[in-house]
């Protein structure tokens, strides 16, 4: 012990000499800085073991030599930037060993740790926060370590969790902005558990920070819409070429949500405004039951719920809105289904004559990439900051650029400007599958352009087909669904009993059914489309700027 303490001082000292011998008079070589002699003692290095070591561990050159006795292997052993290095002859191999049975996943949603598409990694904003969750799926660990970027984090000593805050480790500042101007960084996760006496480490849990502000500059009370940049193919035709278009980070109403695992947002009715001034309305996802009209969710199937039930023309406003003074405002209107092999044409809508309204959002058309609006009013993305919703053709754009749709079937890696799609169309975005698309199981949606994240929000609407829908108005398919409402009415089909009661959409599920066969993961993993949603369901929202 007085050795070590000499050497330490000798090293500390503000005064030390330029070359040291202890042990003797000697001089020391000329190429020696510190020399030891001595016939009857010994250097004794710092005694470690493998979890005391581990607290030591950091990635990059600044710790290389770092050298340590390590009491759990009895091996000398020194850190050369990247990994502990043995010199024990038998014992060289790095370590720990990377094991499959230890992981860390995310979402703990359902009772159950949901791990992420391993290929994608996971998504979050730097103003939020995620519980990471350790297990090894053969034993039970005796400790953890958890490390962020190779480095040790000693708040997360001895624990199965550990709580990731991006904003403790860096800000916007220093992250490197992409070619169309987002910042990101990835972020490496890794645990090191002690099982059975020996210790392990799982593999990378990669995660995407995308840095947003956290900032309320218009004073509302939520959190702003910040912008989130993509490819697109310009004015919606792939000849036009690539251009750059802006997406908000989150979906209408996931603004105020510091849990990453469900950004999931408000569903809204076609063509409606948030039009409750008290926090609620029947936008909500949540929706109590006195937001939904005639009947709570799943309630009063088919028994008084007609036409009449519908918001009537004398009931909404010059916007097309239901009035303030109705029963009906700010609620989830349930829609009707008469009884019968033919359905009413109505059944779609929220309201008795939605004929006679038909360009509540943008003007109406079908085909117009740049919608103006009729009833600026009605717009329920945040107007005053220029957020609106986006047309149909803006959003095939983000596709294959293929307009009118015909289709949209495609597997779930789509490549840019490549050839990975159903008919060998090209993507102005790569689109790349998140979570593992089961119905009430979390974190699940698609990564357009490796930034913009589009959660499989589920939808509000009547389960079954439509002879048997009957507006239960229930939430359903939260996690194996994505959909997303366009500004744009659909085309009028004759042959379409509804045309003119439904409203252009863009989906993206698990599988596909056409001509009686379920193409499965096998054909076509995930469908990627645009088509056409009766205006009573309950849809996702995300604004876009042009």
């Amino acid at each position: 012990m007085r050795l070590t303490l000499i050497i330490l001082l000798i090293l500390l000292g503000m005064q030390m000499q330029a070359q040291v011998t202890i042990g003797s008079n000697k001089a020391p070589e000329s190429f020696s800085l510190l020399e030891l002699n001595s016939d009857q003692k010994g250097l004794r290095m710092p005694h470690l073991n493998m979890e005391q070591r581990e607290k030591l561990t950091k990635t990059g050159n600044k710790v290389k030599g770092l050298t340590i006795y390590n009491t759990s292997n009895n091996c000398l052993e020194y850190w050369n930037g990247d990994k502990w290095i043995s010199m024990c002859k038998s014992k060289s191999e790095s370590f720990p060993i990377i094991e499959e049975a230890a992981k860390v996943t995310a979402c703990a949603l359902y009772s159950s740790h949901l791990s992420i598409n391993d290929d994608t990694g996971f998504y979050m904003f730097t103003y939020q926060n995620l519980d990471l969750f350790a297990q090894h799926t053969s034993s039970t660990p005796t400790y953890y370590q958890w490390l962020v970027d190779g480095d040790v984090k000693s708040e997360g000593e001895s624990a199965s969790t550990f709580k990731y805050k991006p904003s403790s480790y860096f800000n916007g500042e220093d992250l490197t902005p992409d070619h169309l101007g987002n910042k990101t960084k990835i972020v490496t996760i890794t645990c090191r558990m002690t099982v059975g006496g020996k210790t392990v480490q799982s593999k990378d849990f990669d995660i995407m920070v995308v840095h947003v502000p956290d900032e309320d500059l218009n004073n509302d009370g939520i959190r702003d819409l910040q912008p989130i940049y993509v490819n697109a193919w310009k004015n919606g035709v792939v000849s036009e070429g690539l251009t750059k278009v802006t997406f908000a980070h989150v979906n209408l109403g996931a603004e105020d949500e510091n849990d990453p695992c469900i950004m999931l947002g408000h569903l809204f009715q076609w063509g409606r405004i948030r039009d409750d001034k008290k926090g609620k309305g029947h936008f909500w996802r949540d929706l109590p039951d006195d937001d939904v009209y005639p009947y709570p969710p799943g309630k009063g199937d088919r028994t008084g719920i007609t036409s009449s039930t519908l918001a009537q023309t004398s009931e909404v406003d010059g916007n097309g809105q239901v009035k303030d003074t109705d029963p009906r405002y700010g609620k989830f209107i349930k829609n009707y289904l008469a009884a019968g092999a033919n359905p009413d044409p109505y059944h779609a809508a929220w309201m008795n004559e939605p004929e006679k309204f038909q360009d509540l959002w943008g003007q109406g058309n079908y085909d117009d990439y740049k919608p103006t609006w009729k009833y600026p009013d009605n717009n329920p993305c945040p107007k005053d900051e220029g957020w609106i919703v986006p047309s149909i053709k803006m959003w095939r754009s983000l596709l294959d650029g293929h307009f009118p749709d015909t289709g949209g079937y495609a597997s779930y890696d789509m490549l840019e400007n490549g050839t990975q799609s159903w008919d060998n169309r090209k993507y102005a975005n790569r689109w790349n599958r998140i979570g593992d698309f089961e119905n009430n199981k979390g974190f699940s949606g698609f990564l357009v352009g490796r930034i913009l994240y589009l959660p499989a929000g589920g939808q509000r609407l009547a389960p079954g087909g439509r002879e048997e829908a009957a507006a239960k108005g229930e939430l359903s398919d939260v996690g194996a669904v994505g959909a997303y409402w366009s500004s744009d009415r659909h085309a009028n089909k004759s042959s379409d009993p509804t045309s003119g009661k439904n409203s252009s959409s863009l989906h993206f599920t698990k599988n596909y059914t056409a001509t009686g066969t379920t193409y499965g993961q096998d054909k076509y993993p995930l469908r990627v489309r645009t088509g056409q949603d009766g205006r009573a369901v309950g849809m996702s929202i995300r604004c876009v700027k042009y």
